[in-house]
């Protein structure tokens, strides 16, 4: 009976992209910061993530994000985006949610000396949504170790030859209401 359990709950986690990590597609999630500094791109200024493709600076191996928990509506809202990640020891990094092409939100991680692995990270927007909007989660390297993205300095990760990022998703966010 456990084995039955356990083998259903493997198999949800992978249908809902729970697993999807991308080292060579776009994606990435951290801690939200509401108040932007002088430098901080603003949803209004933000470029879309198809303007990432052709920029970035090569990253750690080992850095990782997906979207957690799609399957359980309780776990998203229409202000946040969660995520699953991984972050090498001794890296400063940002996970910048595009929702519909603009920045909507930016969360941060550094680690120290061990790598942080995180099921449900949250990245909060900067307003509620309802209705379907394509998602994507893209890692910039928090260059200058601020926890604030500074589209002068931060660049987005590359790793294995594309952008470590999320795979775009269309997710109706009228069903976490």
């Amino acid at each position: 009976m456990r084995k039955a359990l356990l083998t259903v709950v493997l198999v949800s986690i992978v249908l809902s992209g729970c697993t999807t990590f991308s080292d060579t597609t776009r994606d990435s999630t951290a801690t939200p910061h509401a108040t932007p500094d002088s430098n901080q791109t603003t949803p209004s200024e933000a470029p879309t993530s198809a303007a990432l493709l052709d920029s970035g600076t090569a990253c750690t191996d080992g850095l990782q994000v997906g979207f957690w928990g799609l399957i359980e509506p309780r776990f998203w809202g229409q202000d946040r985006v969660r995520i699953t990640s991984e972050v090498p020891a001794n890296m400063s990094v940002l996970f910048v949610a595009y929702v519909d092409d603009s920045i909507a939100g930016v969360s941060a991680e550094q680690t120290q000396e061990r790598p942080v692995v995180s099921d449900g990270g949250t990245i909060e927007l900067d307003e509620p949504r309802t209705g379907e909007h394509t998602v994507t989660v893209v890692v910039f390297n928090d260059t200058n170790d601020n926890q604030r993205l500074d589209r002068t300095v931060d660049e987005p990760c590359e790793n294995g030859g594309g952008i470590v990022q999320t795979m775009p998703k269309r997710i109706n966010f009228t069903r976490f209401s």
